[in-house]
């Protein structure tokens, strides 16, 4: 404990001395040729491929040491409720779930449904095999390939993510613990190297990020011919983000692409964020700050040294990573450089609301809030049925947990099948709340009224499966849609389910959302669905970047203006 105690005095100054160095290497990352920050991508693969035994016994570590401390901190508060275990919707439910989950002639709802079979069975019977499709990406067969993107994500196309419907896939009992399922915000996520590998290759197919466009004086040839003979993309048109805006007799203008500087990337429970962000911004010539939490604490040592371990092979300064080691849950690391404002040119916060919140109170660094908490699907009076239910199921049960994933289902009430969608919800395993208005047209859908709490999508500290809760709201017009989602809404992804053209316009225009999709699922909101490519988290930030935050992300402009005239200096 003392030695703990020494060193958070002394990681202040620590933090401090590390980014002085990681602002020298940042200058000889970004002058270093596209071929040899594309070989430390390639090394990085490499070093992951090697150590990922060490990685996942990191990573394991941290699982279980948060699950024990979740575990003391629910019997401190003796709650008496049953917490519902996670289940597959469709799939069946564990054993340790009888208490709350009852079965209704072979589909699965919670017990305090009583859902008519017949009915139940009529709207969900031709489609409980395509259900399966959805829920996929849910199932795990290996604890350390326990189903978890570390941004958005997209879905989730590997083999091992089915499963049949007479077993359920083994569950990592450290990740899941009590913690009621995917909740995001209170559990550790299970690394998946896999999915990491899958980024860094992408990264590898990319062109440079900070190429100099074609024309600009600043551009040498001879490095640009040498980079397409060693197999760089440089000279693909596409290959520069940069461009020239203006071209006359006195003056040329171009604007060209320029790495931030120094990256902090705050975030908690999910260690793909951090790594697929080292990525990134070292491919774009930046330094970069990782700070994942106490949580994550031993998986970042590993991941860091792998980082920087790359590095080093390629020619690179490895000082151009810094990890902030955390020894408690109070913040007090996080604390040290975030007031170190002038050595840090941006930050991403990748979190529970409250961390960004906090980050808000105590630093004067630019801030990207990737904490979204708060995801809905607004089913019109002209919806299709088929479509509402394939939507609202997708969006909700594709992975549990998913940061972009439904939190509410707004539902007009002149929507001829409006009690036949609950139904079929019930039956897929949601847990609904509801208003009085959807507990009066299906009370034997709807658990209990939802709170505002629960509407913004707050977790539930373990007395119901957060994962599989999906809050109803019954509204009887566009415009109270609206305005319940400017009232609750997190600004990430939102949803329509409609026919009307005009509807869906004016949805469109008035939702000020950074992704918004028309009868389309919300797990559709992430980097490769959007043609943006990998990313790593879903900013709702407006300034400097929104929605999926990629490689692109991991750059700035610079306008450079030059005098055309040798014999006299161009002038306004």
């Amino acid at each position: 404990m003392m030695l703990r105690l020494t060193n958070c005095c002394r990681l202040a100054p620590n933090i401090a001395h590390e980014l002085h160095a990681a602002a020298e290497a940042r200058a000889v990352v970004a002058a270093s040729p596209f071929a040899q920050r594309r070989a430390f991508i390639a090394a990085l693969s490499d070093e992951l491929h090697r150590h990922a035994d060490h990685i996942a016994r990191a990573n394991l570590r941290d699982c279980d040491v948060f699950g024990q401390q979740q575990q003391q901190q629910q019997q401190q508060r003796g709650a008496s409720s049953t917490i519902v275990a996670p289940t597959h919707p469709g799939l069946g439910t564990s054993t340790s779930s009888a208490a709350a989950v009852a079965r209704h002639d072979g589909h699965t709802c919670h017990a305090r449904h009583h859902v008519s079979s017949a009915a139940a069975a009529a709207v969900t019977a031709p489609r409980r095999q395509r259900s399966l499709a959805y829920v996929a990406a849910a199932a795990v067969s290996t604890p350390t390939a326990a189903g978890d993107r570390g941004g958005a994500g997209g879905t989730t196309n590997t083999p091992a993510g089915h499963a049949g419907a007479a077993t359920a896939p083994p569950l990592a009992s450290a990740t899941w613990g009590v913690l009621g399922g995917h909740d995001h915000h209170r559990r550790v996520s299970p690394l998946r190297l896999d999915k990491l590998h899958s980024t860094l290759d992408f990264l590898l197919r990319q062109p440079d990020p900070i190429a100099l466009p074609r024309g600009c004086w600043l551009r040498d040839d001879a490095d640009a011919d040498a980079a397409a003979a060693a197999g760089d993309v440089v000279d693909d048109p596409g290959a520069s983000r940069g461009r020239c805006t203006r071209r006359t007799a006195d003056l040329e203008v171009f604007e060209l692409p320029v790495p931030l500087g120094t990256v902090g990337v705050l975030s908690r429970f999910r260690p793909r964020i951090s790594i697929d962000a080292v990525a990134m911004a070292l491919l774009a010539g930046n330094a970069v700050l990782v700070d994942g939490g106490v949580s994550l604490h031993h998986t970042n040592i590993a991941l860091t040294a792998s980082v920087r371990r790359a590095l080093i092979a390629v020619g690179l300064p490895p000082t151009a990573v810094v990890c902030v080691e955390s020894f408690d849950a109070a913040h007090r690391s996080t604390l040290d450089w975030l007031q170190l404002s002038d050595h840090v040119d941006l930050a991403v916060v990748c979190g529970p609301p409250k961390l960004f919140d906090f980050a808000t109170r105590h630093t004067t660094i630019p801030l990207l809030r990737a904490t979204g908490r708060f995801s809905s699907v607004y089913v019109d009076q002209s919806a299709s049925f088929a479509v509402a239910l394939d939507v609202v199921i997708n969006s909700k049960f594709q992975r549990l947990g998913a940061a972009n994933a439904a939190t509410s289902v707004i539902i007009h009430s002149q929507f001829p099948r409006y009690t036949e969608l609950l139904l079929a919800l019930a039956a897929e395993g949601a847990v609904l709340l509801g208003d009085a208005a959807a507990q009066e047209r299906a009370p034997d859908c709807v658990a209990e009224l939802a709170s505002e709490e629960a509407y913004g999508g707050l977790p539930h500290h373990g007395l119901r499966d957060a994962a599989r809760t999906l809050c109803v709201k019954t509204v009887d017009t566009l415009a109270q849609a609206l305005f319940f989602i400017d009232s609750f809404g997190a600004a990430q992804s939102d949803a329509i389910v409609a026919t009307d053209e005009a509807v869906c316009a004016a949805y469109c225009r008035r939702v000020d959302s950074a992704v918004v999709l028309v009868n389309a699922s919300t797990r559709l909101s992430s980097g490769v669905p959007l043609g943006c490519g990998v990313d790593f988290a879903i900013s709702t930030s407006k300034v400097h970047r929104r929605g999926p935050l990629t490689l692109e992300m991991m750059t700035t402009r610079k306008w450079v203006a030059r005098g055309r005239d040798p014999t006299r200096g161009a002038r306004r």
